[in-house]
Parts: structure tokens; C-alpha cells; sequence
């Protein structure tokens, strides 16, 4: 079989193709849905861990009328991710802002983060789900993490 350097070319772009489709880093939904899901499976006080555990839905893009009615709602920018509404006798729960393996924190969400602690809450930064996983054994002393 005679191959040209251009079908040579386009085979190995085709392989560069599907190697990176495999190798994607999970996006901050996915990290979401896989710590939701993990929360589900454990059983915590009369139901499970997910009960207490809920998601903040201050970010993603909004068309212009439904951003602004948010506004009025009291969506803040910065508030993080997720709440834990489980305190553990030093402080009234934890908050986590998740952020895929690659994200970044911006400067609003680390304002806002200072204002929660200032008022006696736990907040962590979390670059994926088994991050969150550990810091929420960690806060509620499940098991050593």
C-alpha cells in the first residue's frame, strides 16, 4: 500500500483527535454531578448526605432579562457552588466553591468567601470532586482524609 505524507498527516491528526476526547479533564458540572452522586450514597442523620448538601445557582450565562430579574432575586456574584447545611460545633457549615482540575478562582468569589468566614462559616476551594469528598470527611471528622 503506498501512503502519502498528506494520509499520513491526516491518520495521525485523527489519533491526535481521539487520544485528547479520552484525556479531557472532567468540566465543573461533571466534578458536581460525581460529588452530588457520591454525597447520595451516604447515609447521614434520618436521610442522606445529599439532603444537606445543595447547590447555589449564582453562575452560568443568563439572557439579559432573566439575569436582571435574578438580580432582584438576590443572586450575588461570588457566592460559592455548594453549601453543606451541617455545622460542626466550631463552625455553622462549609461552603465549597468546585472548580474543574484546570479552573480558577475569581476575585469575587474569594470577597465573598472572606465575608462567609468572617461570619463563622468553613469555606474551601475544591479543583474537583475527590478534593470536595476529602474536605467534607475532613469537616464533618467521617474518617481521616
Amino acid at each position: 500500500m503506498n501512503t502519502t505524507f498528506k494520509d499520513a498527516q491526516r491518520i495521525q491528526s485523527k489519533k491526535i483527535a481521539r487520544s485528547k476526547k479520552f484525556n479531557r479533564v472532567p468540566t465543573e458540572d461533571q466534578e458536581q454531578m460525581a460529588l452530588i452522586s457520591w454525597a447520595h450514597r451516604i447515609k447521614y442523620g434520618s436521610g442522606r448526605l445529599s439532603d444537606y448538601l445543595i447547590h447555589i445557582p449564582n453562575g452560568g450565562s443568563r439572557h439579559v432579562a432573566e439575569a436582571s430579574k435574578f438580580k432582584k432575586l438576590g443572586v450575588k456574584p461570588g457566592v460559592p457552588d455548594l453549601q453543606l447545611l451541617i455545622s460542626n460545633g466550631l463552625v455553622h457549615g462549609l461552603w465549597i466553591e468546585l472548580k474543574s482540575k484546570k479552573g480558577r478562582l475569581q476575585p469575587s468569589q474569594r470577597l465573598m468567601m472572606q465575608r462567609l468566614e468572617e461570619q463563622g462559616y468553613m469555606c474551601k476551594v475544591c479543583f474537583g470532586a475527590d478534593e470536595a469528598i476529602s474536605e467534607i470527611k475532613k469537616y464533618l471528622m467521617l474518617e481521616a482524609a
